[in-house]
């Protein structure tokens, strides 16, 4: 009786896959980004740009280059700031909560200088529980959420350069 059963577990999970695959089921591809080469204007120790460039040289053709002369498409981050806001207070005056907040301003332009998008303003929020008696994890859990957002705000930007259309050689002499 057990001999029978795994063979026939392997072929119910053989015809599950065939059937997913016959149905047109693919897993998510990462956004094909529209430039051939692109300069990411961030320091090298940022942690957004280091998401970033990570998820340009893995998940696409594009080049990432150094000149910005060499770029069809330059990233300029125009601010940067991270806050952590008490969210709510316990009834005996003491901290229960945080918001966590990363604001990102940045926008896209050519090596002349010309906007590709409007500046965009990309805000990310996590909200927080907090105790006096667990501030090494909660410290620990802080530090995640953190670069969970980060990597949130790199793979967001990665959508955002994907939709965006590139000028037409027409439009280079204006």
């Amino acid at each position: 009786m057990r001999r029978l059963i795994l063979p026939c577990l392997a072929l119910l999970a053989g015809v599950l896959m065939l059937f997913a695959a016959g149905c047109g089921f693919q897993l998510k591809a990462p956004p094909a980004l529209p430039f051939h080469t692109m300069k990411i204007d961030l320091p090298e120790n940022s942690d957004v740009g280091i998401y970033l460039r990570r998820a340009i040289r893995t998940s696409s053709t594009t080049q990432l280059v150094d000149k910005a002369e060499d770029a069809e498409a330059i990233f300029v981050q125009t601010s940067y700031l991270q806050q952590r806001d008490v969210l709510s207070y316990s009834g005996g005056g003491k901290i229960q909560e945080y918001q966590l907040r990363i604001l990102i301003a940045y926008r896209i332009t050519d090596p002349k200088g010309r906007d590709l998008t409007p500046p965009v303003n990309l805000t990310l929020h996590r909200d927080m529980t907090y105790g006096d008696s667990e501030i090494l994890s909660k410290e620990q859990e802080e530090t995640m959420l953190w670069k969970d957002m980060q990597q949130d705000a790199a793979q967001q930007i990665m959508r955002r350069l994907a939709a965006i259309k590139p000028l037409n050689p027409d439009d280079e002499d204006e």
